[in-house]
């Protein structure tokens, strides 16, 4: 109470910020005072940058999407990327475990658009017979590493597009099976 009485004297307070005080509690029986308010600690750098990020993520998830067939600088319009998901899992024995150990992959591969899929679709025999012989070249410790099914999605995708003559059309592979048994 000495203190909000200096205050309305107008002397100076040689009290700390108000973020880096404690808030005192009130004896027992002693109600606060309907004027006083609670101190509230100032927030943390690490929550303001994790309200900052969620500001960001929250704009750009908000943000207009971009439409499905856009106009490229030629005029003619893009298509839409599509994926296409490998009917069956495809299972091959891990290199060098004298075939007591197998792979089971189910890959699917993004696509540039729909005429690309139809290629892959009617390639599908020798998109398989690809993937079969990359998978089955790898070891244990390869196929062990956390990040193992990111790197075979990037060596897969190079030389299935050269394959089967797509110029890119796969822009991408992942797995929605990775299983080493």
């Amino acid at each position: 109470m000495a203190e909000n009485d200096a205050k309305k004297d107008g002397a100076p307070q040689a009290a700390a910020p108000a973020e880096k005080t404690a808030p005192t509690s009130a004896p027992a029986g002693e109600a606060k005072a309907a004027g006083e308010k609670k101190a509230r600690p100032a927030p943390s750098p690490l929550m303001a940058a994790a309200l900052l990020v969620g500001m960001v993520i929250g704009s750009a998830s908000a943000a207009p999407k971009a439409p499905a067939a856009e106009k490229t600088a030629a005029g003619e319009k893009a298509e839409k990327s599509c994926e296409y998901t490998v009917d069956n899992p495809l299972i091959v024995n891990v290199y060098q475990t004298q075939e007591r150990r197998y792979l089971s992959v189910k890959p699917v591969f993004v696509l540039t658009g729909d005429t690309i899929l139809e290629k892959v679709k009617t390639n599908q025999a020798e998109l398989q017979h690809i993937l079969i012989g990359i998978l089955k070249g790898k070891t244990l410790d390869q196929l062990d590493d956390p990040d193992a099914a990111n790197v075979l999605g990037r060596e897969i995708q190079a030389p299935a597009n050269a394959k089967l003559d797509l110029d890119q059309g796969i822009t991408r592979v992942y797995f929605t099976q990775f299983v080493v048994q």
